[in-house]
């Protein structure tokens, strides 16, 4: 009888049941966690790529408008003179909001108080003198009015305003934009720069 008693209080005893321990799941939280905190600041700085792409766009569509305004203006319309007395016809943009405008309603407008981006438009104009052939292969080496003695880039003789429209046979349009916010992270400002030549 004895044997036999011994049998059941062995069957009655309950089986343990599959699962995960507190220990494995805490474990198991801890390498989630860490796996998210690796890929959160990806996540955060492609947001502000986005971001910064988006206005970029923007900016410099409205860059490339302003040029090809200006370029499909006749040659002396008051919009590419240069003022009397002066050698470039600049004005200063700023790209930005009013403070009491909603948000995505940004324009080009003088002031930059809460500007994003600022565009500089400036127009020049010149005259081109008859080829100069040093060596007389009969190839123009020179044409005085277009030189560039310091090698940046741009012409050194630009003709002041007020000269007469006749001495006048190129305008170069030049179209700046500069970021006017700190960059997110190491490096400089963004900067574009567009230009273009019109001839008479």
């Amino acid at each position: 009888m004895r044997a036999r008693r011994s049998n059941t209080v062995r069957n009655r005893r309950v089986p343990r049941q599959a699962g995960f321990s507190l220990l494995e799941v805490l474990v198991g939280f801890f390498i989630l966690l860490l796996v998210v905190m690796g890929l959160l600041p990806l996540f955060t700085r492609a947001v502000v790529a986005n971001i910064s792409g988006k206005e970029a766009t923007v900016v410099t569509n409205i860059g490339t408008t302003q040029l090809e305004n200006l370029v499909q203006l006749s040659f002396n319309n008051f919009g590419t003179s240069i003022p009397i007395g002066n050698n470039v016809n600049q004005t200063i943009d700023y790209w930005g909001r009013d403070d009491d405008a909603d948000p995505g309603t940004e324009d080009w407008a003088p002031s930059q108080e809460f500007a994003t981006w600022r565009r500089t438009t400036e127009v020049r104009q010149f005259g081109v003198g008859s080829g100069v052939d040093t060596n007389l292969d009969g190839v123009p080496d020179a044409l005085p009015g277009l030189e560039d003695d310091n090698y940046d880039g741009y012409f050194d003789s630009e003709l002041a305003g007020g000269t007469t429209p006749n001495a006048i046979h190129l305008k170069e349009v030049r179209v700046l934009i500069e970021s006017q916010r700190t960059p997110f992270g190491a490096g400089e400002p963004t900067e574009l720069t567009l230009r273009t030549l019109k001839a008479f």
